[in-house]
C-alpha cells in the first residue's frame, strides 16, 4: 500500500502540468480515488493520510465536493498517539480552506480560511479551559466570530480524558500553525489579535496556580507540553506576518521574560554534568524570541530601556550562558554548632548528594548546551542589531561576563559537564564578543584590544568552526583598529591624511604606538621631486594648485628669420615653425 501511494503522488504531480489529462483525472478520477483511500482500512491511516494529501495538494479544485468528508476523517486522527499520524492529519486538515472553487479573486478562499481559522481558535480556547480548570485566576474567554468544532466523542475504554484532550489541543494547535506556514491561493487576513489573546493566555498559566490534589499532578505534567505547543504558534505566527508585529512588541517584550521566569525553578539545585530542568521550554523560548530580533531588528523592544522586564531577561540570559560551579551554597534554616558535642547522626541522602557527584544520577557531558547555545544566538543578535539602544550597564555585565569566561577557556579545557565543551557554544561566545565590539554602548568605548588578544586565542582551538569564525572576526577587529587610508580618486591632487598622533580613526588611544612607530601604510610618505626646469610647476602642484598648459601661438605667415625644426617623419605635422627668438628656449626645454 504504501508504494501504491507514492506511485499515485508521483502520477498526480506530473499529471497536473498537462492541461487536457489533468481536466480528465480531476474530473473523472479524482473523487473516486479519494472515496477509495478514505475507505481503507485502520491499519493503512497512514497511506491513506499520504495519498489525500497528495489529491488536495494537486488537484484542490476537483476536491470541493469531499470536503466535509476529508474533515471529519482528519479530526478523527488529529488526537491519534502516533506522532506521525497525528502531524499527517494535521497537514491535511490544514489544506481544506483551498478546495474546491475560489470563484472571483478567489473570495471563497478567504473566507474558508477565516472560518476554519476562527474555529479553531474558539475550540483551542474552550480545551484550554477545560485542560487548567482551576490554574486560571482571570481566564480570557474567546469573544471572536467563530464556534467549537464538533470533535468525536471519547472511545470506550479510554485510559485518561485529560491525556485526550492534551491531544486534541497539541493537534488543533499544530493544524492552525500549518495554515500560517502554508501558501494560500489568496490573500487572507490573520486574526493576530486573537491569535495573541490565546497565547498569553495559555503561557500566563504556571504550576504555582495548580493543587496537588486529584489530577493536578497530571495538569502540571501535561503543562510543558502544551507550552511549546503555544510557542511553535508564536513562531509561525511571527514568520506568518513579519514587521507588522512592531505594534505588538511590547506584548511580546513582556511575555518572554514571563515564561523563563515560570520555567526557572530548581535550576541551582543540580551539580554540573546534569540537565537543569524544563531546559526544552526555555531553548524553545530562546529560539523564538531569536526569531522575533531577526524579523523585528532594533524595533524587537528586546533589553532595551529600564524597564523591569528588561532587566529580568538579561538576568536569564546570563544565567543560561554561564557555566556550571562547584561551589557549595549553605542551606536556610540549618542550626549553628555551638561548640557542644552532639550525638553522632546517621548521614541524610540530600547530604550525600551535595558532597560530590551523585551515583544514582548520569554524567551528560554536554549537559545544558542546547539552551546555552539558543540563549547566545538570541543574545549575540540582539546585541548586534540593537546594541546602541542598549543601556550601558547591560553592556558592562556581558563584557564582565564574557571576558573573563573567554579568558578561563584559553587557559583550559571545558570541564567535563560544561556546555562549553561543545565546540558550537564557544563559537557563539566568540559571536557575541564580536557583537559587543561592533555595536557598542554610545557613552563607552568597545573591548577593542581585549576581543583582538582573546580572538587570536581562538584561533588555536582544536575545533575547526570555533577556529575559522576567529579568524573571520579577527580580520574585522583588525580593520577596526587599523583603517586603512582610502585610495583618492583619479585626477585628483593626492593629499596625506591627517591624523592625530595618540589615536586612530575610532578614537581609541594607542598609547604604545608613537608617530614614528605607525606602520608604512598609516604614514603614507609623501614623494620627492626631482629638479628640473619646471621646479616651479611641480611646488605649485604639490601646493595643491593647477597644472599649467602649454600655450600654443599661430603665426599667419612666415618671415625669411624663421627656423624650420624637423621631427625626422615625413608627415606635414612633424614641421614646426619658430620665431628666430624662441629657438633657444624650444632647445632648452627638449
Amino acid at each position: 500500500m504504501e508504494l501504491a501511494v507514492l506511485v499515485l503522488r508521483d502520477l498526480l504531480e506530473y499529471s497536473c502540468q498537462l492541461p487536457e489529462l489533468a481536466r480528465d483525472i480531476g474530473t473523472n478520477h479524482i473523487p473516486g480515488l479519494l472515496t477509495s483511500l478514505l475507505a481503507l482500512k485502520p491499519e493503512c491511516q497512514i497511506s491513506a493520510l499520504e495519498g489525500s494529501k497528495a489529491c488536495m495538494t494537486f488537484y484542490p479544485r476537483a476536491c470541493g465536493s469531499l470536503r466535509g468528508k476529508l474533515a471529519t476523517f482528519f479530526l478523527a486522527r488529529v488526537d491519534a498517539e502516533m506522532p506521525h499520524l497525528q502531524q499527517l492529519a494535521c497537514d491535511c486538515y490544514a489544506l481544506l480552506p483551498s478546495l474546491g472553487a475560489g470563484f472571483a479573486q478567489g473570495l471563497k478562499y478567504t473566507e474558508c480560511w477565516h472560518q476554519q481559522a476562527h474555529c479553531l481558535l474558539a475550540t483551542l480556547h474552550s480545551l484550554l479551559g477545560t485542560l487548567c480548570e482551576g490554574a486560571e485566576t482571570e481566564p480570557l474567554n474567546y469573544e471572536g466570530p467563530g464556534e467549537e468544532i464538533s470533535l468525536p466523542a471519547p472511545e470506550e475504554g479510554q485510559t485518561s480524558f485529560l491525556l485526550l484532550l492534551k491531544l486534541r489541543f497539541a493537534g488543533l494547535a499544530r493544524c492552525l500553525c500549518k495554515m500560517l506556514r502554508n501558501e494560500f491561493p489568496a490573500p487572507v487576513t490573520v486574526p493576530v489579535q486573537d491569535i495573541l489573546d490565546l497565547i498569553c493566555r495559555t503561557l500566563s498559566i504556571s504550576t504555582k496556580n495548580i493543587g496537588w490534589f486529584g489530577d493536578g499532578p497530571l495538569r502540571m505534567l501535561f503543562l510543558p507540553s502544551i507550552h511549546l505547543e503555544i510557542l511553535d504558534l508564536l513562531s509561525a505566527l511571527i514568520l506568518a506576518c513579519g514587521p507588522r508585529l512592531v505594534r505588538f512588541g511590547g506584548v511580546l517584550s513582556r511575555l518572554f521574560p514571563q515564561v523563563l521566569t515560570t520555567w526557572s525553578g530548581g535550576r541551582d539545585l543540580l551539580l554540573p554534568g546534569q540537565e537543569r530542568p524544563y531546559s526544552a521550554v526555555r531553548t524553545r523560548l530562546y529560539q523564538v524570541l531569536d526569531l522575533w530580533v531577526q524579523v523585528a531588528g532594533a524595533a524587537s523592544g528586546v533589553l532595551q530601556g529600564h524597564r523591569p522586564h528588561s532587566e529580568a531577561l538579561l538576568g536569564h540570559f546570563i544565567a543560561d550562558i554561564s557555566p556550571p560551579t562547584e561551589s557549595l551554597k549553605l542551606r536556610e534554616g540549618c542550626p549553628a554548632s555551638d561548640g557542644k558535642p552532639s550525638a553522632p547522626k546517621r548521614p541524610r541522602l540530600t547530604d550525600l548528594g551535595s558532597s560530590g557527584p551523585s551515583v544514582h544520577c548520569k554524567h551528560d557531558p554536554w549537559a545544558n548546551s542546547d539552551v546555552c547555545l539558543a540563549a547566545l544566538q538570541g543574545l549575540s543578535r540582539a546585541v548586534l542589531l540593537s546594541g546602541s539602544l542598549l543601556k550601558e550597564q547591560a553592556h558592562k555585565r556581558l563584557q564582565e561576563l564574557v571576558i573573563p569566561l573567554l579568558i578561563r577557556l584559553g587557559q583550559a579545557e571545558p570541564l567535563p559537564g560544561s556546555p562549553y565543551a561543545r565546540a558550537s557554544c564557544r563559537r557563539e561566545l566568540y559571536r557575541l564578543l564580536l557583537a559587543l565590539v561592533l555595536a557598542p554602548a554610545p557613552s563607552c568605548p568597545p573591548p577593542l584590544h581585549c576581543a583582538l588578544r582573546l580572538l587570536s586565542q581562538g584561533c588555536t582551538d582544536a575545533s575547526l568552526q570555533v577556529s575559522s569564525f576567529c579568524a573571520e572576526a579577527l580580520v574585522f577587529c583588525s580593520a577596526l583598529l587599523h583603517p586603512r587610508p582610502g585610495s583618492p580618486p583619479p585626477g585628483s591632487p593626492s593629499a596625506p591624511p591627517s591624523a592625530p598622533a595618540s589615536a586612530n580613526a575610532l578614537g581609541l588611544p594607542l598609547p604604545s604606538l608613537g608617530l614614528g612607530q605607525l606602520p608604512p601604510r598609516l604614514t603614507p610618505e609623501e614623494p620627492t621631486l626631482l629638479a628640473s626646469p619646471g621646479t616651479a610647476e611641480a611646488a605649485a602642484l604639490a601646493a595643491g594648485g593647477k597644472m599649467r598648459r602649454p600655450i600654443f601661438i599661430h603665426y599667419d605667415k612666415e618671415e625669411e628669420e624663421d627656423v624650420e625644426l624637423s621631427l625626422e617623419s615625413d608627415s606635414d605635422d612633424s614641421v614646426v615653425i619658430v620665431p628666430k627668438g624662441q629657438l633657444g628656449k624650444v632647445v632648452n626645454s627638449a
